[in-house]
Parts: structure tokens; C-alpha cells; sequence
């Protein structure tokens, strides 16, 4: 039963997929407020969807290994990013001093996937403990 419960709650943690944001890109989150969701196209020309469950990566000069933070409002314009993070702290800093943007969304298709592995890799530990106990009697 314990073992049940742990690979359900590792599979509700989820997935998420990273993509590398553009400055332009970024300028778009303008105005945004939690629990909204804005559309963006990350480095590669995909679409993605920024949401209030969606975390951003701000790699600057002085900060090269960032954590990722989830916001409640941001604010871009041509030189600045102002912004509250979920846990009300405040952010301001220059884009200029940004070197890597990152915004890590949640996937419906890889939670998905890892759930359905989790149910796989159980379902096997229970068929093949069934199994030996057959053949070692």
C-alpha cells in the first residue's frame, strides 16, 4: 500500500518542459497577472503556453545558476523586468543584464506518460513477485 502511494504521489508531481525565451518573446509577459496565461513562441518557434503554473529561469551576470520561480505579476518594457514572485517578493532588473531566459511549462503529455509508467513498472513488480512465488513451490 505504501509502495501504491508513493508512486502516486511521484506521478501528481508532474512534468515540465523547458524552452529558451527571447528577449522579444519576454516583452510579450507584459501585464501579466497570475492566474492568466499568455501565449509565447520560445527560441525555437513553438508555441507555448505561460501560465500561473509555469516557472521562469532568469540567468544574469550575476546570478549564472538562477533557480526556477513562479510569478504573480510581471512587468517588461524596453529596459526592465519588474515582477512579484509567488511567494511576494519583489524583482527588478535590467535586460540588459539578462544572458539566458528560460520558461519551464507544465506537460500534460509527459505527466502522462510517467504515470502510465509508474502503473506499468507496479503492475510488473506484482505479476513477477506472483510469478517466482508459483515457480518456487
Amino acid at each position: 500500500m505504501k509502495r501504491a502511494v508513493s508512486l502516486l504521489l511521484l506521478s501528481a508531481m508532474g512534468c515540465t518542459t523547458a524552452h529558451t525565451i527571447e528577449l522579444s518573446e519576454l516583452r510579450r509577459l507584459d501585464g501579466y497577472r497570475a492566474p492568466e496565461s499568455r501565449p509565447l513562441r520560445d527560441a525555437d518557434g513553438e508555441p507555448i503556453v505561460f501560465g500561473s503554473d509555469s516557472e521562469l529561469v532568469l540567468e544574469t551576470r550575476n546570478q549564472p545558476q538562477p533557480r526556477p520561480d513562479k510569478f504573480l505579476e510581471l512587468h517588461v518594457d524596453e529596459t526592465t523586468l519588474a515582477g512579484t514572485y509567488a511567494n511576494n517578493e519583489r524583482l527588478r532588473l535590467q535586460l540588459a543584464d539578462l544572458q539566458r531566459v528560460e520558461a519551464r511549462t507544465f506537460s500534460q503529455g509527459k505527466t502522462t506518460a510517467l504515470f502510465f509508467a509508474v502503473v506499468l513498472v507496479a503492475l510488473s513488480s506484482v505479476v513477477l513477485v506472483q510469478w517466482a512465488s508459483v515457480l518456487g513451490r
